[in-house]
C-alpha cells in the first residue's frame, strides 16, 4: 500500500433514509497527517466517519482507504466512538477490555493466543495505562477510561486511528493529556478526531477542517475566520493564544493564556 492515502474521499454525499446528511465532500488523509473536524451539531461528522469505516454507503462519491474500498481495509482503521458504553456492574477488567479489540477475524469459539496477550500489554504501555491491567474498568475516572478505549482501537496495530469527541467526558486537564498522547501517537499512524473543542486542539493538530454538510478546510493548523463563518452560517469572532502566526485577540484579563485560550 506504499504511496496510497490513508483516506482519500471525492465528492462524497452520504446520510440515512435517502435524507443526505453530508454533501459532495472532498477530503484527503495523509500517512503523516493529524485531522481535526469541527462543526455545528448534526453537521455530519459522524456520518463521515461511519463512511471510512464502511457502515453506511455512498449515495454519491466515494470514498478509499489506502486505495480500496472501506469495508475490505477495516482491519487498517481503529475506532474510538463517542460514547463508549458497558455494563458498570459486569466485572471486566481494563486487560479484558483492550483484549477485545483482537477479535476481529475470530471465530465465537476462538481464544486469544500468546501474541494477543502481549500485543495487548503494548497498547496499554502505549497510553500508560499497563499498571491498571487488573482494575475493573467501572473503577476508572473518565480520562483513564478513555486511555482504555484508545488502547482498545490501538491493540489490533491499525494504520488510521478515528476518534468521535474523545475528550467529551474529561475535564480539561485530563482533556490536555489526551491530545498530548494522541500527538505521540500520531509519530506511527494517520489521526482523524471530531471534536467541539476548537481551542485546545488547535494546539496539537496538523490540520484542522469543519464540516457542516459540506466540508471547509485549508489544510492548516489553525483556523480561519472565514471558513468558520462558511461553516456555521454567522459571524464568528475567532480569538486564539498569543504567539500564533496567525490574527489573533486574546481577552483582557488572562494573565495565563495558555491555559485558558
Amino acid at each position: 500500500m506504499s504511496g496510497l492515502a490513508p483516506i482519500e474521499i471525492s465528492g462524497l454525499t452520504a446520510g440515512y433514509n435517502d435524507n443526505p446528511v453530508i454533501k459532495n465532500v472532498d477530503f484527503t488523509v495523509e500517512r503523516t497527517d493529524f485531522v481535526g473536524i469541527i462543526g455545528p451539531n448534526g453537521g455530519g461528522k459522524t456520518t463521515l466517519l461511519k463512511s471510512v469505516l464502511g457502515l453506511i454507503e455512498p449515495m454519491a462519491g466515494e470514498v478509499k482507504v489506502f486505495g480500496k474500498r472501506p469495508g475490505e481495509t477495516r482491519e487498517k482503521i481503529g475506532y474510538v466512538p463517542q460514547y463508549a458504553t458497558f455494563d458498570e456492574d459486569y466485572p471486566i477488567t481494563v486487560k479484558e477490555v483492550v483484549r477485545m479489540g483482537r477479535r476481529a477475524g475470530k471465530s465465537l469459539f476462538q481464544g486469544y493466543g500468546p501474541q494477543d496477550e502481549r500485543r495487548t500489554i503494548l497498547a496499554l504501555e502505549d497510553v500508560e495505562m499497563v499498571g491498571y491491567s487488573d482494575e475493573p474498568i467501572s473503577e476508572l475516572s473518565g480520562g483513564q477510561k478513555q486511555r482504555v478505549f484508545i488502547a482498545r482501537a490501538l491493540v489490533s496495530d491499525p494504520d488510521i486511528l478515528l476518534l468521535d469527541e474523545p475528550t467529551a467526558s474529561v475535564d480539561q486537564k485530563l482533556e490536555k493529556g489526551i491530545y498530548s498522547l494522541l500527538n505521540d501517537l500520531n509519530e506511527d499512524i494517520a489521526i482523524v478526531v471530531v471534536t467541539h473543542d476548537i481551542g485546545v486542539i488547535s494546539a496539537y493538530v496538523t490540520k484542522i477542517a469543519c464540516l457542516s454538510q459540506k466540508m471547509f478546510t485549508h489544510n492548516e493548523p489553525y483556523l480561519d475566520a472565514d471558513m468558520l463563518e462558511e461553516a456555521y452560517q454567522c459571524p464568528v469572532e475567532l480569538i486564539t493564544r498569543a504567539g500564533e502566526e496567525v490574527p489573533h485577540r486574546v481577552l483582557s484579563g488572562h494573565e495565563d493564556v495558555e491555559e485558558k485560550r
